[in-house]
């Protein structure tokens, strides 16, 4: 690392006072008397527990022309609910540090007093340069290769696995969701699902792609009917299934983990349309599914020899579009569980995909799933950010060990989460239909919608899975947390689900 930053134009170094401080700390980042005495005398002169950065010059031999620190807030200043390293205040103060951008080099480096938050520190780091543009622009800009990132735990140079997965499974995460719908469209999703799984190599295989044809005539009435409009134009929709096997795992018919995302590469609304500025930014109604993309390739990526359960991504891939074939208030959709859906809002497609997704996951006469964990995601309601605001996804879980430890690596990997409730009697009648088993958006608007919407989903589970003592069901919404103000995508869920698909298997689900 301290080749990196010597070769930097600018090095930002990131930690608590203490951390910064602590011998030993800065000697790992740089070699450079003058740099660490500099950094050093930085961090001294800054409160502790503020968010602040401070530049000095320094003369060296070497390209490094600036240190800039930034004092995070200690693990005693962090309210329970956030991150104990405040990982968001990290991406934050590394992406104010490197500044406007301009073409110069920098090393951004976070310290911390051990390893127990590093790969979360790791990946605010790796969000911090939006990896996605398609501009006509002169040469004088930041290339992703010239951030380097790194962290330094507990006075020795940080280097577990996450550093060889995490940060490019989250960056293109954040490619897929920043794309312009017309790059990215339903096909194109398909191809690049498909390349990815080729370049992971033999351990992950690619079960089945239906399309809108095998998908309407196998009952995915609703994920075909959210696609129809699409499909005349040729972007038909898609269900994909790849299948992480670990090299650890020697039954093939193990029970897996299953992560079912919401793929909807550009929601006009429907017939029930948007206005011109609620339908700016639906490109990244996709944003849950590229999660669990990337956080597939992460654990692919790894494929560590303890890895033993195998895992199941199913990618629920159409465009909400408007036209002649699009589903219209009234319709009554068969959804795969058998169920019948009288639609009273098409823009309210995002459970209909996913309904069908758990369905795929849980058929009885599906042979190629066995899952016995099962956690979708999606960009899902507005409502999830009333509930829980723009930083803490909205959780449903039938589950409260589940719930309890999704919430605790939240907290580790800084893609935060807060219980919803999950009251399934409570919510039922938001759904009744006189004609139809049920409607799919709530006759209440003021009762708990982002967690009617999850349960909608639910309502699609095999009801023999559902009752087995042995399964879980966890429903995310990241509606809020997803994306950045400005529109970007933060690239959430990646590191979350990579850390609750390391920590299921090490206890054996």
């Amino acid at each position: 690392m301290a080749n990196v930053a010597a070769r930097a134009g600018k090095l930002i170094i990131i930690g608590t006072k203490d951390a910064i401080l602590a011998p030993g700390a800065m000697e790992c980042v740089s070699s450079n008397a003058d740099v660490t005495s500099a950094a050093r005398g930085l961090a001294k002169s800054l409160e502790s527990g503020a968010s602040r950065s401070t530049t000095l010059n320094v003369t060296t031999d070497d390209e490094l022309k600036e240190v800039v620190v930034c004092i995070i807030p200690s693990t005693t200043e962090v309210s329970r609910h956030n991150s104990p390293i405040s990982s968001h205040t990290i991406a934050a103060s590394a992406k104010s540090a490197i500044g406007d951008r301009k073409k110069r080099s920098a090393c951004v480096v976070t310290i911390l007093p051990n390893d127990e938050f590093a790969a979360s520190a790791i990946s605010a780091m790796a969000r911090i340069v939006p990896p996605y543009a398609n501009k006509f622009r002169a040469s004088g800009y930041v290339a992703d290769g010239d951030v380097h990132i790194g962290v330094v735990a507990g006075g020795a140079v940080w280097n577990g696995p996450e550093t060889r997965s995490l940060p490019k499974a989250l960056r293109r995460c954040q490619t897929l969701v920043d794309s312009a719908p017309n790059e990215l469209d339903p096909n194109t999703f398909v191809d690049e699902a498909k390349r990815v799984a080729v370049e992971l190599g033999a351990s992950v295989k690619i079960v089945e792609i239906k399309r809108f044809t095998q998908l309407e005539s196998e009952g995915y009435g609703m994920l075909a009917g959210v696609g129809r409009a699409s499909t005349r134009d040729g972007r038909e929709p898609a269900l994909v299934h790849l299948r992480f096997t670990p090299k650890g795992c020697t039954d093939p018919n193990a029970p897996s983990i299953a992560f079912v995302g919401k793929g909807i590469t550009f929601d006009t609304g429907g017939l029930s349309l948007k206005s011109k500025d609620g339908m700016c930014g639906m490109k990244t109604d996709m944003g849950g599914a590229a999660g669990m993309f990337g956080a597939f390739e992460a654990i692919a990526t790894e494929n560590a020899d303890a890895f033993k359960t195998p895992l199941d991504l199913v990618l629920c891939i159409a465009e909400n579009a408007i036209g002649s074939g699009a589903i219209r208030p009234d319709d009554i959709l068969v959804a795969k569980s058998g169920k019948t859906v009288e639609i009273n809002n098409t823009d309210a497609e995002g459970r209909l995909v996913l309904g069908d997704g758990v369905a795929y996951c849980t058929d009885p006469e599906n042979k190629t799933m066995n899952p016995k964990v099962i956690v979708d995601m999606a960009t899902l309601t507005g409502a999830q950010m009333i509930a829980t605001g723009r930083k803490h996804a909205g959780l449903v879980c039938d589950n409260e060990d589940m719930e309890t430890l999704l919430v605790k690596l939240g907290k580790t990997t800084g893609d935060l989460v807060h219980p919803l409730p999950y009251a399934p009697e409570m919510f039922k009648s938001e759904f009744s239909s006189k004609v139809a088993d049920m409607k799919n958006s709530v006759a209440d608007r003021a009762n708990a919608q982002s967690s009617c919407a999850g349960q909608f989903i639910a309502n699609h589970l095999n009801e023999e899975w559902s009752k087995r003592e042995d399964t879980r069901w966890a429903h995310i919404d990241m509606a809020g947390p997803g994306n950045l103000k400005d529109g970007l995508s933060t690239g959430y869920g990646v590191t979350l689900l990579y850390a609750l698909y390391k920590t299921l298997d090490a206890r054996g689900l």
